[in-house]
């Protein structure tokens, strides 16, 4: 391959090292009057462990000095020097010195003009020889370290390399390619990459088409949706309304039934405070009188009867009196009955017909959950103040007592959840059930990772559901477990470190009630209240509601409804419930509302 000013970039013979046969670098010269690159004699003489010339063979006693062949190197200079200054590659068969190379072959090392390259473009047998244009610049393809064609590729340090390099280099022992071996066998990773790629790119453009065509499908099914949903919640709003008008006209006409009957109570007793008033009258006039037999004589026994007859009426009409309330206790008590029967059956329908809407929907968008979708509407209702719990007010305390049981029996069918556990807030001594409902303290660590949320102190758990608004209501299963906590809790509530204030009601932000034995008491901010029990033991299930906006948290009986406790006070951050167990092999259960009778 030649230039302008250059008879090749392959040296001539006498600027050609015989071992690594490429151009000298660094040459020396031997006694015997061969030269040679320093480093290919080096690493000749370290291989056969001998001091000799690995061209004539010629043995010396001792190393021979290796010193710069200082008129070799000054060739090298020149030519090196010419080499840079040419800018047209030259045809290495042409003698002319004037005419420019087509082609190059790298396998030959020579460069053609167009009328010497025909045989490499027409001999079949050449065909594997690869012609690229001529190249200008030969010291690109030569090693940087020791300015030799480089002829391999180092598998191992993954780069370029020349015939010093593998022999007396960095790269001795290395396994090494060569260059037309790595090209093929790179060049098959890039067809089986690129085939990847058109595969991946087919693939996406077929989701698209798919996600494109959902699109179209939602839009157009979306208009039918939204106009079924205005019309069941308008249906629904107005059925609402009506029972709202009808249960207060109820309440206001028993209000002014019962306030009738007591003020003819109150009539009543009036009569009789007079006539007992007129009798005391007449027993004062007898006491003034001074004859003490005309006053045994003739006023004790008109006295005995007058006490005797008052009281036998008075007897009498408390009889009549309690007949009357017993019959009125009675006849409210079926009153109250049938209104929370027609209640259930109500809103009994009202699910079966939400069901139906659910069911359809689901059918245009299957992502929609019926249950959620449910709860969503019952909430949104009661954001927008469409749904009222209806309390028709009495003054008898079993009317407020059944009247409340409706109401809270009516949040738990309204707000019903049923949260999952948290894993990775579980402690490392908690058994969590498969449906993540159910959890059980044990002696034995579970080998869970470490995580930020992983509380370290205490034998607890929070739930993935967050509530950071509306009324939501759940229930724990505590069954025989003879110590236990059950609450709510921000998420800022400390996992790590001081176990007391880990605890649920441990710290200002958590709140819970607490079961030890028989005993009941709620906790806030590491202050207890104990709570007073109704009935001979504490409930098995306990029922918890939340008002985030109200600061409502109430906990109740589950089975009768009745309310444990009530506390109020004002929400700042989104709440978790969470469960605590203070024994072992005794299991906490979040009930499944969802599957619950």
């Amino acid at each position: 391959m030649t230039s302008v000013a250059s008879s090749g970039s392959e040296a001539p013979g006498e600027l050609t090292c015989t071992i690594c046969l490429d151009a000298f670098c660094y040459p020396c010269t031997l006694s015997c009057g061969h030269s040679f690159c320093l480093t290919c004699v080096e690493g000749a003489w370290y291989a056969t462990k001998s001091f000799s010339c690995p061209q004539c063979r010629v043995t010396f006693p001792q190393r021979p000095q290796l010193n710069k062949s200082v008129t070799l190197a000054n060739l090298l200079e020149q030519r090196n020097a010419t080499d840079e200054l040419a800018t047209v590659v030259l045809c290495d068969f042409c003698n002319d010195g004037t005419t420019a190379a087509s082609n190059t072959c790298l396998k030959c090392d020579m460069s053609y003009c167009a009328t010497h390259v025909k045989p490499h473009q027409e001999n079949s047998k050449l065909s594997s020889h690869i012609l690229v244009d001529p190249a200008t610049n030969p010291e690109e393809r030569k090693c940087k370290k020791h300015r030799k064609k480089i002829k391999f590729y180092c598998q191992q340090d993954e780069s370029l390399v020349c015939t010093t390099c593998i022999i007396a280099g960095d790269h001795k022992g290395h396994d090494v390619a060569t260059l037309e071996d790595e090209h093929n066998t790179r060049e098959k990773q890039v067809g089986e990459e690129t085939r990847a790629v058109e595969e991946k790119k087919r693939e996406a453009e077929e989701s698209i088409k798919r996600m494109e065509a959902a699109h179209r499908d939602v839009q157009g099914s979306m208009t039918g949706v939204r106009q079924r949903i205005n019309g069941e919640f308008t249906r629904m709003r107005a059925a609402l309304d009506e029972d709202e008008k009808t249960t207060l006209a109820r309440a206001a006409k028993k209000e002014r039934e019962l306030l009738t009957q007591i003020e003819k109570n109150i009539a009543h007793y009036q009569h009789e405070i007079g006539e007992l008033q007129a009798a005391a009258a007449h027993l004062e006039g007898l006491a003034q009188e001074r004859d003490s037999l005309a006053f045994l004589q003739g006023s004790m026994t008109e006295v005995r009867q007058r006490i005797n007859g008052e009281f036998a009426r008075m007897r009498a009409a408390l009889d009549e009196d309690e007949k009357a309330a017993l019959a009125r206790a009675s006849k409210k008590e079926q009153e109250l009955l049938t209104q929370i029967e027609e209640n259930i059956a109500h809103y009994q329908c009202e699910i079966g017909e939400l069901q139906a809407v659910a069911t359809r929907l689901e059918d245009l968008v299957q992502e929609r959950d019926s249950l959620a979708f449910l709860q969503w509407h019952m909430e949104e209702m009661h954001r927008t103040g469409r749904v009222r719990t209806a309390q028709p007010s009495a003054p008898s305390q079993e009317d407020i007592a059944s009247l409340k049981v409706l109401e809270t029996t009516t949040v738990k069918f309204m707000y019903g959840r049923s949260p999952t556990l948290d894993t990775n807030s579980a402690h490392n001594q908690l058994q969590i059930s498969s449906d993540l409902r159910t959890m059980t303290a044990v002696h034995a660590s579970q080998g869970c990772p470490d995580h930020p949320h992983r509380f370290d102190g205490r034998a607890q758990a929070l739930c993935c559901e967050r509530f950071s608004s509306g009324h939501h209501y759940w229930e724990v299963d505590v069954g025989d477990v003879r110590w236990c906590r059950v609450g709510v809790a921000y998420g800022t509530i400390p996992r790590k470190g001081d176990r007391a204030a880990q605890q649920l009601g441990g710290s200002d932000s958590s709140w819970c009630l607490e079961k030890y034995y028989d005993n009941l008491s709620v906790f806030h901010g590491g202050v207890k209240t104990a709570l007073s029990v109704r009935g001979a033991l504490s409930p098995r299930r306990i029922g918890l509601h939340l008002h985030w906006e109200g600061g409502l948290l109430a906990f109740y009986r589950a089975d009768s409804m009745e309310v444990i406790h009530e506390g109020r006070q004002r929400f700042l951050q989104p709440l978790y419930p969470g469960m605590w167990v203070g024994c072992c092999n005794e299991p906490l259960k979040i009930v499944d509302l969802s599957r619950a009778s």
